[in-house]
């Protein structure tokens, strides 16, 4: 399949109250997520514009950016206000899959460069969830090795020892899972975070009861 002609993109400042939301648009977002967002908005502005179709048919209709939109408003932004949007003339087609395609195709994070570049309370201001953190971020040069103390848990103070879900802290898991069954639990803990409200717990339980 040729690639399409890149279009000349161009930034312009849009009312908020000529955008219109997309009555399809699939994504959420969690109020952890949109406090982050807000946080991100406020300290850095709008860096990252909304595309909008600009296609007669469609005129206006936002493409991607919906939270973005939402945290400004949160933010005490009013319809008279103004933001950055990219147009696209996109038949409503094109439109519909370039809206899932802004939101899939976006990679994935390489934690063993985020552990040896970044704090763990640097990511953690930055946006990440505790939940995550416990998860994937290695703080030792060998990676897991099993102690508690690392990751906070067992009391022992570590680098991650504030991050703790509901009083269950993630060093418990270490302490009571072989590191084949907590790879397990990582992977998929992954897998379904964005999709399920299991706590750490049942997800544990799960991969436990599969072994058995």
């Amino acid at each position: 399949m040729p690639s399409a002609k890149a279009p000349e993109l161009k930034i312009v400042q849009v009312k908020i109250g000529d955008l219109i939301a997309s009555e399809y648009n699939p994504r959420k977002i969690s109020p952890h997520d949109l406090e982050q967002l807000k946080a991100s908005l406020k300290r850095f502005g709008f860096v990252d514009p909304l595309v909008v179709n600009s296609h007669p048919k469609r005129k206006n209709i936002i493409i991607g950016g919906h939270k973005r939109l939402i945290a400004a408003q949160e933010n005490g932004a009013t319809a008279k206000d103004t933001v950055p949007c990219v147009y696209l003339k996109l038949t409503e087609a094109r439109e519909r899959e370039l809206n899932i395609r802004l939101n899939r195709n976006t990679g994935e994070w390489d934690w063993d460069i985020l552990s040896k570049e970044f704090e763990v309370d640097d990511l953690h201001e930055f946006g990440f969830s505790e939940t995550e953190l416990m998860v994937n971020y290695d703080v030792g040069d060998g990676g897991w090795d099993g102690d508690d103390d690392d990751y906070g848990g067992g009391g022992g103070g570590g680098d991650g020892a504030e991050l703790n879900l509901v009083g269950f802290e993630f060093g418990d898991i270490r302490g009571r899972a072989s590191r084949e069954v907590y790879d397990q639990f990582r992977d998929l803990y992954n897998a379904i975070k964005g999709d399920s409200a299991m706590m750490l717990e049942d997800i544990l339980a799960e991969i436990v009861g599969r072994g058995k």
